[in-house]
């Protein structure tokens, strides 16, 4: 994904992401920093989806940099939501121990 700050005033490239044919977003009511990284994080996630959906189709799974780089992304973005305090490390830490007792009992991804 292209780094783009999405505020008003800010200049965009020439063929980025938000729109092709608008040089400043000066039309567009500026996002507040938490607006940003929500969207911002949507939108590495759906590059993520897709990078896996792809890994599948393409039969890609191991030394995938397009699945390196996306998540990644994500990874960053995770960071800076938790940097941003919306949610907390033990809260998450908590959750991704109640999804892998859930992957236990209802996947073969990891056994007792």
């Amino acid at each position: 994904m292209k780094n783009l700050k999405v505020r008003a005033g800010t200049q965009l490239d020439k063929g980025s992401d938000c729109n092709p044919d608008v040089s400043e977003f000066d039309s567009h009511p500026a996002l507040n920093k938490l607006q940003e990284l929500m969207i911002i994080t949507m939108e590495e996630c759906g590059e993520l989806i897709q990078a896996c959906s792809k890994a599948i189709r393409c039969n890609s799974y191991y030394d995938n940099k397009k699945l390196l780089e996306e998540i990644g992304d994500v990874q960053c973005m995770i960071e800076l939501i938790l940097d941003e305090e919306l949610v907390n490390w033990e809260d998450v830490n908590d959750q991704m121990h109640k999804k892998r007792k859930k992957l236990k009992k209802w996947s073969n991804l990891l056994s007792d």
